[in-house]
């Protein structure tokens, strides 16, 4: 994979996230407008065991109040000197409402990378589908290509 390579290949993640009785988890890799790069989502995981999850994909969500921000984000490739930063932020929130999630919801069957322009986003929702509270995390993998 030539992007490990160049060093603009991220892993990221965020973990107990927390959900239920109604509310959702977000994770969302946020492309900011000033980023000057297109952001390629290329895998993402989702880990729980306990309980049987409905996932959700949007893209384009709006930007939204209480969202925290993943520090656990890192090159692919740790030889490269300076170690790059991603230009993506990796953002999350645990307990939110239905309503709160905007954009539009996306299908995916094949797997295939979505591409992100400055001021765009790819959202993982995810509710439970038992009533109970629970916890998830959720693992991103991307590349950043630089606009020119």
């Amino acid at each position: 994979m030539c992007h490990f390579k160049e060093g603009i290949y991220y892993v990221g993640y965020v973990e107990n996230l927390t959900f239920g009785n109604g509310t959702f988890a977000i994770a969302r890799l946020y492309n900011p407008m000033n980023s000057n790069v297109n952001l390629h989502v290329h895998l993402w995981s989702i880990s729980n065991l306990l309980s049987p999850l409905k996932t959700e994909i949007w893209e384009n969500t709006n930007q939204m109040s209480h969202i925290n921000i993943s520090h656990v984000v890192a090159p692919a490739n740790f030889n490269i000197l300076p170690i790059p930063l991603p230009n993506a932020l990796l953002q999350y929130a645990s307990s939110v409402s239905e309503e709160s999630i905007t954009g539009v919801k996306l299908v995916n069957d094949n797997q295939k990378d979505f591409v992100f322009p400055p001021g765009k986003s790819f959202l993982l929702s995810l509710s439970n589908l038992d009533s109970e509270k629970v916890s998830a995390k959720i693992a991103f993998g991307w590349w950043e290509e630089p606009i020119y």
